[in-house]
């Protein structure tokens, strides 16, 4: 390959990388650390291992998992950035979070796999997995169907090639599971009796364009703004958000004091309010990635979000997005 990216602040990874690329590489690997600073990526040619570079690049998990999973692509996109700047064609990636960091690895391999699908790389990608590890080698392998443009090695979706399927269901008791249920409870609870069902959303036309737009967020800001918030609504508006995004020509729905566009809450109570229960008493609610970026005080004469900014608010807990793609619904929850 090209490019071998290695979790910096994974020890046992970097040490075996720096090892097997020998004395030359561990010396350049050292004077560079005096200089760089621990949180930003660096490269150094290489020539004693079966790639022309090898790229630095940190990562930790984060405490609660749904953040994790935006360090995950956050991690895979910086890289691949660099690879497709410097004009390369291949590159090769470890299994972050597998070893010392101990994340459970179906989330691991789910995470990454999808990641690198939907954005539909123009790269040769290759996911090493140390021989040893039967277990991680399996998750990889559970969470893929081999394509020509994504390898597993020693060889490489749970997402099924289907793309008119829209919702996948989370497993009660997994960590995923008990992360989101752990962020509902934090407003909710005492209020409904219990989670029904929680769906994965994919729709992949949608999360392009909002990677798309959180990239140029992070450009543009020098900083993340990406917060996960809560949207009620009915079930059949559920359906339509799905299938076609938050749409602003629905902005009104769940009120304008703070702007005429679409309402997120930090505050799953307050969302609550506008989950407007079917005839079997059940409510959905989503949890939503939001691009928060600059944020003002709204009123309810703004019809669009004032120059420099990209959200208004109400100063506590309330955003409010102008722009169809700035939200996406990572999950919906079903409860009564």
């Amino acid at each position: 390959v090209d490019v071998i990216v290695v979790c910096s602040t994974s020890n046992g990874l970097r040490e075996s990388v720096l090892q097997a690329a020998g004395p030359h590489i561990q010396r350049a690997y050292a004077q560079a650390k005096q200089t760089m600073p621990t949180n930003e990526m660096f490269v150094l040619e290489c020539s004693n291992l079966p790639c022309q570079r090898i790229l630095f690049l940190p990562w930790k998990p984060d405490e609660k998992i749904l953040f994790t999973e935006q360090s995950i692509n956050n991690f895979v996109s910086t890289a691949m950035k660099y690879v497709l700047a410097e004009n390369y064609t291949s590159v090769a990636f470890p299994a972050i979070g597998c070893g010392q960091y101990g994340c459970d690895v179906d989330f691991i391999a789910r995470t990454m796999i999808n990641h690198i699908k939907i954005e539909s790389y123009p790269l040769n990608i290759t996911i090493t997995i140390c021989p040893k590890f039967q277990h991680i080698f399996q998750a990889f392998q559970n969470a893929t169907k081999i394509t020509p443009a994504i390898q597993l090695f020693p060889s490489t979706w749970l997402y099924t090639n289907n793309y008119n399927q829209l919702r996948y269901p989370v497993a009660k008791n997994t960590q995923e599971w008990n992360t989101i249920v752990e962020e509902f409870n934090k407003t909710m609870s005492g209020i409904y009796r219990r989670i029904n069902r929680i769906d994965h959303i994919r729709n992949d036309r949608w999360h392009k364009q909002y990677i798309i737009h959180r990239d140029y967020f992070q450009n543009r800001l020098n900083i993340n703004t990406e917060k996960f918030l809560y949207h009620g609504c009915s079930a059949k508006a559920a359906d339509s958000i799905i299938n076609d995004y938050f749409n602003r020509s629905l902005s009104g729905e769940n009120g304008t004091k703070y702007g005429c566009g679409v309402y997120f809450s930090s505050n799953a109570n307050y969302s609550h309010t506008y989950s407007i229960p079917n005839n079997r008493g059940e409510r959905c609610m989503f949890f939503v990635r939001v691009l928060i970026g600059k944020s003002i005080l709204g009123n309810t004469n703004m019809k669009v979000c004032p120059s420099n900014y990209h959200t208004t608010t109400d100063g506590e807990h309330i955003y409010v997005t102008y722009h169809d793609t700035q939200a996406y619904a990572q999950y919906l929850i079903h409860y009564q």
